[in-house]
């Protein structure tokens, strides 16, 4: 019986560390909270040239507040980004979204939310999506390729956020 308790208390706190450092490994690349949605888009503007920017008020029939969304070139798809005031009001939009798009048993779906931040993969009518939340904002790609875009605007987040 005294070798079960130091066991459970040993798998508690490896359960423990394993679930905070998953953190580590879920890229979700947001610039400085000072950026204005206009920066944080116009900061990627590099290998890939934005061709097209506007505003818009929802992705995927979710109101989800005041954002901006960017065309780069040679980039099929598009990079939505919203902001908002406080990481719980980010996390209530997330959750909204996150409903859009439907059952965790599908094939190519990937929901993972942790209480930091969150990311999503999926395929959604025939488009690829990559979302992600952390801090006050949500980013959306959707398009052809979308991993391509995601890892560059990893890079450049990383570089300017040093």
């Amino acid at each position: 019986m005294k070798i079960k308790i130091p066991v459970s208390i040993f798998s508690i706190l490896i359960f423990l560390i394993l679930f905070s450092s998953c953190s580590i490994f879920i890229k979700t690349p947001v610039p400085n909270g000072s950026y204005s949605l206009k920066n944080a888009l116009y900061v990627l503007d590099g290998k890939y040239t934005l061709k097209e920017y506007g505003y818009i008020n929802s992705a995927f029939d979710v109101d989800l507040g005041e954002g901006i969304y960017g065309i780069f070139e040679n980039i099929e798809g598009i990079l939505t980004i919203f902001k908002y005031g406080s990481p719980e009001i980010t996390k209530l939009k997330w959750k909204e979204l996150s409903k859009v798009f439907g059952n965790p048993f599908k094939f190519n779906y990937i929901n993972l939310n942790l209480l930091d931040r969150g990311y999503l993969k999926t395929n959604f009518e025939g488009i690829k999506v990559i979302a992600w939340w952390k801090d006050k904002w949500i980013f959306i790609l959707t398009g052809k390729n979308p991993e391509e875009l995601f890892k560059y605007i990893n890079t450049v987040y990383e570089m300017v956020s040093l």
